[in-house]
């Protein structure tokens, strides 16, 4: 299981029956998961451009489907360095090349149980943490990718929910401080017309006690 095919929330990578993993562009959001998720940084990032997005090897998947039959690096290849077929053939093929040659390749094949097992096999004749290539376990991270990436549109629903709840909250009691600034000032109002009523009454008291 490809753990860039696992971390893309928008299925922009898919792997095929044939193994291959194939990259719409038109479903890519840039988010990048991918990236991060493959521990061979084979999906990369066009950061040089406006609208970047991201590439990576297809085996020449187009070349396949017009019935080709091998990507173009395979055919080209004039040493069989490359080779192209199905996992099976291709992984006893790896053991005889180390098996015929003794001393010559390291013995193991990369990519048999890194991470799961890979589409891709190598055999060098030079140890691969010197090459550069990750000591992968033998389990694939895309079931532990799978539960973080997926769940991110989970979360930030949750998270989306939650906002909107804290508006209302913020909303209903804006609502409820003006209707009591509203019902504040009107009794103020009221007090005052009733004071100056009071006024009234107290100054023309002495006037009628003058004409009696």
């Amino acid at each position: 299981d490809p753990s860039c095919v696992s971390a893309c929330t928008v299925g922009a990578l898919q792997k095929s029956d044939s193994g291959i993993v194939t990259y719409d562009e038109d479903r890519c959001i840039g988010c990048r998961y991918c990236m991060y998720a493959c521990p061979f940084e084979v999906p990369n990032f066009e950061w040089d451009i406006q609208m970047p997005l991201i590439v990576k090897c297809d085996m020449c998947v187009s070349r396949l489907g017009a019935g080709e039959g091998e990507p173009a690096c395979a055919a080209t290849c004039p040493t069989d360095a490359i080779m192209f077929g199905p996992k099976e053939s291709m992984l006893a093929q790896a053991h005889q090349r180390i098996e015929a040659n003794p001393g010559k390749y390291v013995d193991h094949v990369y990519g048999e149980t890194e991470n799961g097992g890979t589409a891709t096999f190598y055999v060098s004749p030079v140890p691969f943490e010197e090459l550069g290539f990750p000591a992968s376990g033998e389990t694939s991270p895309a079931y532990s990718n799978r539960l973080v990436t997926h769940g991110t549109p989970a979360v930030a629903g949750a998270v989306a929910v939650g906002l909107s709840g804290v508006y209302l909250t913020i909303k209903h009691h804006e609502e409820a401080m003006a209707e009591l600034r509203e019902s504040g000032e009107e009794t103020a109002t009221s007090t005052t017309l009733s004071t100056g009523v009071s006024d009234n009454s107290n100054e023309t008291a002495p006037d009628e006690a003058a004409e009696e």
